[in-house]
């Protein structure tokens, strides 16, 4: 039997249509590393996304797949966690829960997961206190257009800066709650 070109195309169309589309958001690539900050008048050595503090920040629409490739340029463990996030459980980012055990140094892990949601978020790590610098902003988009106008987006994301380390803040802080109050 003969089936022209044509018709194997419609019948290609067809099937593509009646099957479930899923939109492939980009891959982010996030280098975790250290690098030299600017905090106030002082420059110091501090973990990093890419370089900055806070790191990229990330844009997807709602009903994409998201793959955010994660590389550790540290000498210690570090991870990412999608702060508010639907996701599945490994892939949440938080170490010691659904399996995930962090991102060895010299080692990358690679999130993948469907965009379920819209709205403004916020990733960070959850090892130790990289949390201090190891963050950066989300944004997803809705699936259906905004009814409203505007000509810019703007993010807002806020956060301690110190030149100190964070694991001397932290020890400071349990040692005195009121520490920085005075000092």
């Amino acid at each position: 039997m003969y089936v022209s070109t044509f018709k194997l195309s419609i019948i290609a169309l067809a099937v593509a249509l009646a099957s479930p589309q899923f939109a492939i958001a980009a891959t982010y690539r996030l280098t975790v590393e250290t690098a030299d900050v600017k905090v106030g008048d002082h420059t110091v050595q501090k973990m990093t996304v890419n370089g900055s503090v806070p790191g990229p920040l990330l844009r997807f629409k709602e009903g994409e797949d998201a793959t955010i490739i994660v590389t550790n340029k540290t000498d210690e463990p570090t991870s990412v966690h999608w702060h508010g996030l639907l996701l599945p459980g490994m892939m949440d980012g938080a170490p010691g829960f659904n399996g995930f055990m962090g991102i060895k140094p010299g080692e990358r892990f690679t999130y993948t997961f469907r965009i379920r949601q819209s709205g403004t978020y916020w990733y960070h790590s959850h090892t130790g206190t990289q949390d201090q610098s190891v963050f950066g902003a989300l944004v997803i988009d809705p699936k259906a257009p905004s009814r409203l106008r505007y000509d810019r987006d703007y993010v807002v994301l806020l956060g301690d800066a110190t030149p100190e380390n964070s694991d001397q803040v932290l020890r400071n802080l349990k040692a005195d709650s009121e520490y920085y109050n005075y000092a």
